[in-house]
């Protein structure tokens, strides 16, 4: 699997300051024109021209004519070989103090020929390039497919982004100021939502501690309920903590044998969601239906004939007519079928109502 490596090349935008000057000012280097490059370059390689000093004018042509006065055996090429091989015989003098200067040469035929020599250069640095790849690749295998052109065809060009118009950007700028209110503005409703519920919950629960201590002070003993263990009839799971009060008289010596402890919780409705007009209310165990199934048969105990054989409507009837069992609980009457004298009734009561009807 071959592995991309990104290379991002930036131009150095920082100038590197050539000089400093007494006062402390960074001095730069002027950048120069590409025409003053290029006659800089064509002047330096004029001075530099090596074994090229010594033509002149007068020794290329006596070469010429030198040239033509032998046979013409040899090629045009091979003349102009020796042509440019050729070394002057005699200097030409220009003031009396015996210095020499040569003549200045045709720009033109000067730049071709430099040109030309570059140009050969370059291709033989390619060539040799090539070869060092080519030695490198056979010494180090490469798991990548080698690309059906040849290296160096494919060239990337930095394409710049198209600059926008004024519309474009007054568009822009009214989406990205939209974008960003509307997410202020949904935030900033959350939040206050939040802050509104987090608000009612605190001073629900400040109105119930308040309630819970006025009725202290009116002397109803809070009890705290055990965490594992909850009273009959309350609505506290097992686990939770609870608190209860007592509003009986077991504690005086009373002998009526009922659960007299009421829970206090936070008047809220679970059903609905909505808080009641108090902000505490109490569970009473008595308040709690419970069904209590009641079963009538004939029996004789010690010769005494307790008969308690009654019809169907009989029974009915004396239930019915009965001003002390509730309404609910009148609805709730059931008398079953008859098996010989045995009569069975069901009846469905709660506990305060049994009490009464017993």
């Amino acid at each position: 699997m071959s592995k991309r490596v990104k290379i991002s090349l930036e131009p150095a935008s920082v100038r590197v300051p050539v000089d400093i000057s007494e006062t402390g000012v960074e001095i730069f280097k002027e950048e120069s024109t590409f025409h003053n490059k290029l006659m800089e370059n064509a002047n330096r390689i004029w001075f530099e021209r090596g074994e090229w000093k010594n033509i002149s004018g007068e020794s290329l042509e006596e070469n010429v004519s030198r040239k033509r006065s032998r046979s013409g055996t040899e090629s045009p090429s091979l003349q102009d070989a020796d042509l440019q091989v050729s070394q002057p015989e005699k200097p030409t003098t220009v003031d009396g103090k015996g210095t020499t200067q040569l003549p200045f040469p045709d720009p033109q035929k000067l730049r071709e020929s430099v040109v030309g020599k570059l140009n050969h250069a370059k291709s033989e640095i390619d060539v040799a390039l090539d070869v060092i790849n080519m030695l490198l690749s056979q010494r180090k295998t490469s798991s990548a497919k080698d690309l059906v052109l040849p290296p160096n065809t494919l060239q990337a060009t930095y394409v710049s982004r198209p600059k926008q118009t004024a519309k474009h950007e007054a568009e822009a700028s009214k989406l990205a100021l939209g974008s960003k209110r509307k997410q202020l503005n949904d935030a900033s409703k959350f939040l206050l939502e939040k802050a509104a519920s987090l608000g009612s919950s605190v001073q629900a629960e400040q109105d119930f501690w308040d309630e819970a201590l006025e009725m202290r002070r009116k002397c109803w003993l809070i009890q705290p309920g055990s965490a594992f263990q909850s009273y009959p009839g309350t609505a506290m799971a097992s686990g939770e903590r609870s608190f209860y009060v007592q509003y009986g008289f077991g504690d005086v010596g009373s002998k009526f044998r009922e659960p007299t402890y009421a829970e206090i919780t936070r008047a809220y409705d679970k059903s609905s969601g909505d808080e009641q007009q108090g902000a505490v209310q109490m569970l009473i165990p008595h308040t709690v239906r419970r069904h209590v199934v009641a079963r009538l048969v004939e029996s004789h105990i010690a010769g005494l004939d307790l008969n308690f054989d009654y019809s169907e409507k009989q029974l009915s009837n004396k239930a019915a007519a009965s001003n002390i069992v509730d309404e609910d609980c009148k609805l709730n009457l059931d008398v079953s079928e008859t098996s010989g004298r045995v009569h069975y009734l069901y009846i469905l009561l709660c506990r305060s109502c049994l009490h009464r009807l017993l």
